[in-house]
């Protein structure tokens, strides 16, 4: 959807136009849903939570700026901001370690796959390496595909403190998963799409 099209879709939504709410919904509601189970990996609490996600973000509509960032980074700044709500309240979760574990090999020989499986350990093993804040500049950069100005905004870090950390966890990963190709180490990360 274009620029416009948010503006108008958006203004619509305030104006109580159902339709114009369906819209931006279903634009985002993958995306959205696939973040947080990422982040839960609980499809009853992910859908839980997108469900405020939504809640907060149709009742903020007023409060929305399109000068300032996209709606899609609005999005996600609130998804975020919920999650962090949520693990407060419950015990953090942040299992990327079944994010990388869940990819089908069905036309790899039992080699292929096993070689897999080890380079898919030893990115994991990496990622428990990492603070939480490395973790989600880095797998918001890679997995989800946001631009540092987003990512910023989300996570209230500074735009050359998410480059400066994303550059350092990708240092990191090549001198500690070095002997595996860059190949190898992104579908080892990305193999999967929840």
């Amino acid at each position: 959807m274009e620029k416009q099209n948010y503006e108008e879709c958006i203004q619509s939504c305030i104006n109580g136009d159902e339709e114009a709410c369906h819209t931006l919904y279903t634009e985002h509601v993958d995306d959205i849903y696939r973040f947080v189970m990422s982040k839960l990996q609980d499809k009853v609490r992910s859908e839980d939570i997108c469900a405020d996600v939504f809640f907060k973000v149709f009742e903020k509509l007023t409060d929305y700026d399109p000068q300032k960032w996209s709606f899609r980074t609005r999005l996600y700044r609130i998804a975020y901001t919920t999650l962090i709500d949520h693990t407060r309240k419950k015990s953090p979760i942040h299992c990327y370690d079944r994010l990388l574990d869940t990819a089908s090999h069905h036309d790899q020989s039992l080699r292929e796959q096993t070689n897999a499986r080890v380079q898919r350990k030893e990115v994991q093993g990496f990622l428990a390496t990492l603070s939480l804040d490395q973790r989600e500049i880095f797998m918001m950069r890679l997995w989800d595909g946001l631009q540092y100005d987003e990512i910023s905004y989300i996570t209230w870090k500074s735009m050359d403190a998410c480059k400066q950390g994303f550059h350092r966890t990708l240092k990191k990963l090549q001198e500690q998963c070095g002997h595996l190709t860059a190949f190898a180490i992104l579908c080892s990360l990305i193999q999967t799409n929840i």
